[in-house]
């Protein structure tokens, strides 16, 4: 029940309320770590990042595999200014080829070169624009399939 409400109000208008919600969640399943990364979320919307990593970092002990607490979980680094954090976590995602891996690689990348490391921030970006041309072109490429085949459609 309490996660329903809290999901419904998810939202930066209603992130107190959803905050409630999670805790009262919590106390009847006190390990789901799903709770702890909405927290996480809630308090980077109000902007109390030092408990969104808290959080973040509970639902990472709940679920070791939780990439996405990880990504936010570095995202609130990022906003502290914990520039060492986000290169060393990001790091970490980066060698599990999650599915947010340019997201992960540009967010290390802006972490080192505020660090005033460039010549690593710029290697990352150009991987980040490789990556980029592979994914254009293989959209293209499965644009162009898709045409042929509402061409025949619309043909027959």
């Amino acid at each position: 029940i309490y996660y329903d409400k809290a999901e419904k109000t998810f939202s930066p208008d209603y992130a107190k309320k959803s905050i409630d919600y999670f805790k009262q969640a919590l106390k009847y399943n006190p390990n789901c770590y799903l709770y702890y990364y909405y927290l996480g979320l809630n308090e980077m919307q109000l902007g109390n990042n030092d408990l969104a990593i808290i959080n973040f970092n509970k639902a990472i002990k709940f679920n070791i595999n939780d990439y996405n607490s990880r990504y936010y979980k570095a995202i609130a680094q990022y906003i502290k200014g914990d520039y060492n954090s986000v290169v060393d976590d990001c790091t970490k995602l980066l060698y599990r080829h999650v599915s947010n891996y340019n997201s992960v690689l540009y967010l290390r990348a802006l972490a080192q070169y505020k660090l005033g490391d460039k010549e690593k921030a710029i290697a990352d970006l150009e991987k980040f624009k490789a990556v980029l041309k592979i994914f254009i072109m293989l959209m293209s490429e499965s644009f162009q399939q898709k045409k042929k085949h509402y061409k025949i459609i619309y043909i027959i």
